[in-house]
């Protein structure tokens, strides 16, 4: 947890660092905000990663969803609306969505092992294969 919060604290800090010890003062305004701009954008995009980010195991015809900020969350196969796989540089993430009845459709970041060597079998593949089973086919 506390990598975490220095993820989120890190960009913040540099911002501070930089609009308080600006070696350009006397120049342009414009260019600390162009500048500023761009870590807060990555700053907005990793909170977004984090809150998105969650655990899963499969246990009978449910998916046991346990986010990085948050409750576990119980979510029956065949609520799920949408797998798919997607990567960011070189990790793999799995992206799940489900919707309860009538709710807002919700979306996940499950992050798949890494290492191509891995006896495991694809998440992918595995969550595929479990919807099928209990509910046929995803939409």
């Amino acid at each position: 947890m506390q990598q975490v919060v220095l993820l989120i604290l890190m960009p913040l800090i540099l911002v501070f660092v930089f609009w308080t010890f600006n070696p350009f003062a006397e120049t342009h305004r414009t260019n600390q905000y162009v500048a500023l701009i761009i870590p807060l954008v990555l700053e907005a995009f990793m909170l977004y990663m984090l809150l998105k980010l969650a655990t899963a195991r499969l246990t009978g015809d449910q998916l046991i969803l346990k986010k990085l900020f948050g409750a576990e969350i119980a979510v029956p196969l065949k609520e799920i609306t949408r797998v798919e796989s997607f990567k960011i540089k070189r990790t793999s993430y799995l992206s799940v969505r489900y919707q309860f009845d009538g709710q807002k459709e919700e979306k996940v970041w499950i992050m798949k092992p890494s290492s191509f060597l891995s006896d495991r079998p694809d998440p992918e593949d595995v969550l595929r294969d479990a919807i099928n089973r209990h509910s046929g086919a995803p939409g």
